[in-house]
């Protein structure tokens, strides 16, 4: 249980579907690339460490850190038809899980059903449209909502909002009774 865990706290922290033209529009996953969300009192940071190719796609690793302190990390593979967490904690992601697709559009959804280990998360997400207020700046958000999930039969929630060219901006998880949410308070893009 403790790898699926793992994969839906990255899946809060990190983002879980929908782009536009190129998934990277929405999740700028570059070298460098850096998140900084605020839970309660915790700081929460997501950097992008590298990128190595892997066949033909280019996988990128995201080390999350709480409070300064390393606690998860996910390898996130570029595909043709989007982005996949095909590692989490060193563990596999089986089938890889899509979760930005590449022309996504309000009212799109798919289904997902991958292991880590003996653990499931299935469920379908769906995608919406929204605004974000950033740096004073209303900017037009995709949403990506799983209100009907599970990880080994226990009921998760999930929902997402992206921003183009910033990334996930607001995340949030209910599983088990338990709330997480992470709102971004500084996005540092990678120096060129």
């Amino acid at each position: 249980m403790r790898g699926l865990l793992s994969l839906c706290c990255l899946s809060v922290l990190l983002g879980a579907a929908g782009a536009q033209e190129q998934p990277q529009s929405l999740y700028p996953l570059k070298k460098g690339a850096k998140w900084t969300y605020k839970s309660n009192a915790d700081t929460v940071e997501v950097t992008v460490k590298g990128v190595e190719k892997v066949g033909k796609d280019d996988v990128y690793e995201l080390e999350t850190r709480i409070n300064g302190t390393p606690v998860a990390a996910e390898h996130v593979a570029l595909k043709p038809d989007g982005m996949y967490r095909v590692k989490v904690g060193g563990l596999e992601v089986k089938p890889p899980m899509l979760f930005l697709k590449i022309a996504a559009k309000k009212g799109d959804s798919w289904t997902v059903s991958s292991a880590i280990g003996p653990e499931k998360l299935e469920g379908k997400f769906t995608v919406g449209e929204t605004e974000f207020e950033w740096n004073k700046e209303k900017k037009k958000a995709i949403t990506v909502s799983g209100s009907d999930m599970t990880v080994n039969a226990q009921k998760l929630t999930l929902s997402y909002t992206f921003v183009e060219n910033i990334g996930p901006v607001v995340q949030s998880m209910i599983l088990g009774g338990v709330n997480a949410k992470l709102e971004l308070t500084k996005y540092d893009p990678p120096k060129e």
